[in-house]
Formats: structure tokens, sequence, C-alpha cells
């Protein structure tokens, strides 16, 4: 009676281990699976910082250059849709080019 005892104890420890297991390697995975999320979004954030004095300096650049773009484009008034799509058509009649369509938006 004690042996059988003994055996439905070590019995019931081992079902309860092997639950408790189970378990433990579902969240295991979980966890794993949020840790895979996390690197990847890290390995992003780290690959933008080391690019960021770039962008930086390039941003310094294209705002030096600003004032050169404003001066050589033509003003509003003269760029207007008519006129580049005259502008277009009489490149294109040099070119002996068909144009097909246009769209401006």
């Amino acid at each position: 009676m004690v042996k059988a005892l003994v055996v439905m104890v070590m019995v019931a420890t081992g079902g309860f281990m092997t639950a408790v297991t189970a378990h433990d390697r579902a969240v295991r995975q979980e966890l794993e699976a949020a840790n895979a999320t996390l690197a990847a979004e890290v390995q992003r954030d780290a690959s933008f910082a080391a690019r960021r004095v770039e962008l930086e300096r390039r941003g310094r650049d294209l705002d030096e250059c600003e004032p050169a773009f404003a001066r050589i484009l033509p003003s509003r008034e003269v760029a207007t849709d008519e006129q580049l799509l005259r502008t277009v058509q009489d490149m294109a009649d040099t070119a002996h080019v068909r144009i097909v369509s246009v769209e401006i938006q």
C-alpha cells in the first residue's frame, strides 16, 4: 500500500512537472519572439543613428544651396502650367518626338 501511494505521488509529481515544463516552454517561446522583434527594432534604430550624421550634413548642404535654386528657377508667374506645356511641346517638336499625354499635378 505504501509502495502504491509512493508510485501515485511520483506519477502525480511527474505529470505536474510535465505541465509546468510545457508552460515554461511556451512562455519562453513567447519571450524569444518578443526579444527578436525588439532586436530588429534596435538594429533599425542603430542603422538610423549611424546615418544621422550624414543626413544632418546633407540637410545643411541643401539649406546652403536653397538660395542658388531660388536664383535659377523662374518666378511663379513665369513658370505656369501653360508655359511648361509650351516648352515641353517645343522641345518635343525639335527632337521629333510625339508626346502622348502629359499630367500636371
